[in-house]
C-alpha cells in the first residue's frame, strides 16, 4: 500500500504507559538480520519516507500488505511516500542487503510495526533517532533483540500527546467577512495556511 494523502495523525501510535527505548541503532544489515525477534507472526512493517529510491519502492510493493490499518504519520512536508509491507524472511533478508548499498533515506526515515491494531515499535529518523519498542513486545524479545545488536536499552515513560489546537482562519480571501473554524480542513491546508501569515 503506497500513499501520497494529506498529514495523518490518526490510526496506531504507541499506546502503553512505558516503552523500551534504545537510543542508538547504527548497523542496519544488522537491524534487518534480527528484528523478527520482535515481530511476532503476521506482524507488518510500515515504510515512510520522503526520497524512498525505486528500488526500494518497487520491493515494498512486491510485498504489499493485504490487511493495512492507518498508522500516525511522521513526516509533515513533503508529502511523504508511505508503505505497508507483510513481513517475512525473505523480506527482510533483502532489506539487509539493500541497506548495505542504500542510505537510510533511500529506504524510509521511519519505520513502524504493528499487528493486530497493536504498534510494536517506532523508529524516526532512522539511524539517528531513538527505536521505541512497546510493551506488546514480551521483554524477552527485547532482551534478544538487544543481545544480537549489542545494546542495552532504557525504560521510557510514555507522554501523553497534546491535542491539536484548532484555530479560526478565513478560507476565503482577506475582503470577506466569513471565516469557519477548521474542523475538517485538513493539518497540512492548516500549516500551509499558518506559514502564510506568518
Amino acid at each position: 500500500m503506497s500513499t501520497l494523502n494529506h498529514f495523518n495523525r490518526r490510526g496506531l501510535d504507541l499506546d502503553t504507559p512505558r516503552y523500551w527505548l534504545i537510543d542508538h541503532v547504527e548497523y542496519p544489515i544488522l537491524f534487518f538480520k534480527h528484528v523478527s525477534k520482535l515481530l511476532p507472526p503476521g506482524s507488518i512493517l510500515y515504510f515512510e519516507g520522503g526520497k524512498i529510491s525505486p528500488a526500494a519502492a518497487e520491493l515494498y510493493a512486491a510485498h504489499k500488505a493485504t490487511n493495512a490499518m492507518e498508522v500516525v504519520q511522521e513526516t509533515v512536508m513533503p508529502m511523504p511516500q508511505i508503505f505497508h509491507c507483510t513481513v517475512s524472511d525473505e523480506f527482510l533478508r533483502t532489506l539487509g542487503e539493500m541497506a548495505m548499498t542504500h542510505k537510510a533515506p533511500g529506504l524510509f526515515n521511519h519505520l513502524k510495526a504493528y499487528r493486530e491494531a497493536k504498534l510494536l515499535f517506532a523508529w524516526s529518523n532512522a539511524y539517528e533517532g531513538a527505536l521505541r519498542i512497546s510493551d506488546h513486545v514480551p521483554e524477552e524479545s527485547v532482551e534478544h533483540f538487544c543481545q544480537a545488536l549489542g545494546v542495552s536499552p532504557c525504560r521510557e515513560k510514555a507522554t501523553a500527546p497534546k491535542p491539536e489546537p484548532i484555530e479560526r482562519v478565513s478560507l476565503t480571501s482577506n475582503d470577506s467577512e466569513d471565516e469557519e473554524e477548521v474542523t475538517s480542513v485538513s493539518w497540512a491546508q492548516r500549516a500551509w495556511t499558518w506559514l502564510k501569515k506568518n
